[in-house]
């Protein structure tokens, strides 16, 4: 049997109680094991025999191991520690020879940088004053852990959802899409971890391994005062963090043991992960030592202010500071991070092209420009141009909808085109000046080229020809053709021999057809890439965001019925979800195991300013007007993003477009997860091109668990 010495400060002792001469074990700086040797089990303490059992000692970096004797109390032999001849591998052994008495002292030995292959050693006893001193040896067998690595598990569908490509960032290793990846696919939720020594079992032998799997601490989130990680210290970084509430969130847990049999060289165990939370961490340990394995805990020291990777500990007493007499365990023992992730699947539809983003109607009257004689700066219409948004004839005034947009006045290809007007009233429309407004003045077989730079309001026209005299009464009855437009010509007044002006009354209506364009994008709305800033930014919650449709590539649409502005009212957005079939295809394929996501790009928002927020907001014509960019509907559970507004304001605030339009969308789909305003980072301001998501809002997002 096995009887242990009373427990001292920092260390275990054991006396090996055999029925042969000499034992060997091995003692830790913490700890040490002790057991009579079976069926080549592991053991640190060797007893001479007669059978020829493998026996191994588990040896890791620089370990001391012991000699003892057994006999007459104070008898003494000197015992050899050396390498075998033939033996491969590296090792150091110090001393060379050593003493042990019975009763104690052992003789001890440093064995260190023991690496390589069948690396075997021999304790001999050489001499002594005392009746155990016989010449006897024992051969040992020097064995570690090399690996400990994270190995996939395919449920069925050919994949494992595992990778070694976990980002920096998130603390680097391996990560794993704990999930389905088609709606009614395979779950992947296990995964194994395989442990691999540094010699293969030979045959008829076993040697057990055994495993522990670990909370580790979120490596992404350090410091004190953290919602998403609530649990550090001001000197320590401690794991027990995983969600929900800080479950382990696997099975198997505890101690595992693991038998390794004759001709191999790996043990394995399969965890299942069930809880799936992006952003909970693991680390496996493995050891053929027990002792040391029960003893082992894992944390993240704090040091001059950094913190180290996440470690681990071996310490005997669990109110012994870390760090104060606590010994590392060897590295290899440990596998790499294992961080779950979670994708995001996104059915995105979009608008098809703008029609109706325009008025058409006649010309009622036209302002000569003071500025720039012989042209306009105003015209007023036959229409009303007010769409509620602020224009020239309010108070305070604006630019109305119209600011920066096109007329094009005339018909024909003899039109006369404006661009980037300055506003519009309620019926007219500034730009001084406008582009010429040419026309000509014809009767029989003479005509005269004109351009045009009144129109009063009693319907006769102001024209100006080249030179001096063209135009006089003899084109009473006549044609004014203006941009395109014909005219009958009533009665020419107000020239003279000496100037180029006439003044040219209609016989009929004097209007001219106009067609106002708003400044708006002709194209079509486009989907928005979340190859970069999206992802860049749901990485920090461990989420992956892939517009796949949610389901079926199919169900990304870009044909859905244009709506030139949508009201951001509950029952403007219901109006735009409901407007076609093809709109929320996916929305059946949600559960906690897929996670799915709706984006329509729609064209703008409401035209006039309304609050929201605590902000009026439009659709950003006039340029004045503050515009969304987009909005999470709760009830339908989908995003909207508006391409138009997104353009304008980028297009003002000298902004990229693509990454802006990144930014917004992070934004929305950031409320899709629970994050909020009020939270600081891009959920506050969309602006910054550096905003990502702060500590709030990654807990919120870490805590989803249902699909979004």
């Amino acid at each position: 049997m096995t009887t242990q010495s009373p427990r001292t400060r920092g260390e275990f002792s054991f006396v090996l109680t055999c029925a042969v001469a000499l034992a060997v074990s091995m003692v830790h700086t913490q700890s040490s094991l002790a057991g009579c040797n079976a069926a080549g089990k592991i053991f640190t303490a060797i007893t001479i025999d007669d059978n020829d059992i493998p026996t191994y000692l588990c040896v890791d970096g620089s370990e001391t191991v012991s000699v003892s004797i057994n006999g007459v109390n104070g008898d003494s032999c000197n015992i050899t520690l050396e390498v075998k001849d033939g033996s491969t591998g590296n090792v150091t052994i110090t001393p060379a020879q050593a003493t042990a008495t019975v009763g104690g002292p052992d003789a001890s030995f440093t064995v260190t940088g023991a690496s390589g292959g069948a690396l075997i050693l021999v304790a001999t006893i050489v001499e002594g004053t005392g009746s155990p001193c016989t010449d006897e040896s024992e051969e040992f067998t020097i064995m570690r852990i090399d690996s400990v690595e994270w190995v996939g598990v395919d449920p069925g569908d050919g994949e494992t959802n595992l990778s070694s490509d976990n980002p920096a960032a998130q603390g680097g290793g391996s990560r794993i899409f704990v999930e389905k990846n088609t709606p009614t696919g395979q779950l992947h939720n296990k995964v194994k971890a395989v442990a691999t020594i540094s010699l293969t079992v030979p045959a008829g032998g076993s040697i057990d391994i055994y495993f522990k799997i670990f909370d580790v601490d979120d490596p992404s989130a350090n410091g004190t005062g953290l919602t998403v990680d609530d649990n550090d210290t001001a000197t320590m970084y401690v794991g027990g963090d995983n969600r929900p509430g800080g479950a382990l969130g696997v099975s198997p847990s505890g101690i595992i043991t693991k038998t390794i049999t004759g001709g191999n060289n790996t043990a394995e165990v399969e965890f299942t992960l069930s809880n799936a939370n992006p952003g909970n961490n693991y680390k496996v340990y493995a050891d053929c030592s027990l002792d040391r394995i029960q003893h082992v805990e894992v944390h993240r020291e704090v040091e001059n202010g950094k913190d180290s990777v996440n470690s681990f500990v071996v310490r005997t007493d669990p109110f012994t500071p870390i760090g104060t007499g606590t010994e590392k365990p060897p590295a290899d023992n440990a596998s790499p991070l294992l961080s779950v992730w979670r994708t995001c699947h996104i059915e995105m539809d979009t608008m098809e092209a703008p029609t109706g983003n325009e008025i058409t109607g006649d010309i009622t009257r036209m302002v000569e420009s003071v500025f720039s004689a012989g042209k306009v700066k105003r015209v007023y219409v036959s229409v009303s141009l007010d769409d509620g948004s602020s224009n020239l004839d309010d108070s305070p005034s604006g630019n109305g909808r119209f600011e920066d947009g096109t007329i094009e006045i005339g018909s024909g290809s003899a039109v006369s085109t404006t661009s980037s007007v300055d506003g519009n009233g309620d019926d007219y429309v500034d730009k001084d000046p406008f582009s010429v407004i040419s026309g000509t003045v014809a009767k029989g077989g003479s005509s005269v080229n004109i351009t045009v730079f009144e129109l009063s309001a009693s319907g006769q026209y102001g024209v100006q020809s080249p030179n001096p005299g063209d135009i006089d009464s003899s084109f009473d009855g006549g044609t004014l053709t203006v941009a395109g437009h014909a005219m009958t010509i009533d009665v020419v007044s107000g020239y003279s021999s000496g100037s180029k002006i006439a003044y040219l009354t209609i016989n009929g209506s004097p209007n001219v057809p106009f067609k106002l364009i708003d400044d708006d994008a002709t194209s079509a709305p486009t989907s928005v890439s979340v190859a970069d800033v999206v992802n860049d930014r749901f990485a920090d919650a461990y989420v992956k965001c892939v517009v796949d449709g949610a389901g079926d590539a199919a169900n990304n649409n870009n044909d859905i019925g244009f709506i030139l502005n949508v009201a951001e009212t509950a029952s403007g957005i219901s109006d735009v979800f409901n407007s076609s079939g093809d709109i929320l295809e996916s929305t059946g394929n949600r559960s906690s195991s897929y996670w799915g996501c709706y984006v329509l790009v729609a064209f703008q928002s409401y035209a006039a300013p309304y609050t929201i927020g605590g902000s009026p907001r439009a659709d950003n014509d006039p340029d004045a007007e503050s515009s969304l960019g987009g909005v999470w509907s709760s009830t339908k559970r989908g995003v909207l993003l508006f391409d138009e507004d997104m353009r304008d304001y980028a297009d003002e605030s000298s902004l990229g477009l693509p990454s802006y339009r990144q930014r917004v969308l992070t934004h929305e789909l950031g409320h899709a997860f629970g994050a909020d305003h009020g939270e600081a980072g891009i959920m506050d301001d969309t602006n910054d091109v550096d905003a990502r998501f702060e500590d709030e809002s990654l807990d919120a997002i870490r805590d989803v668990v249902s699909s979004p």
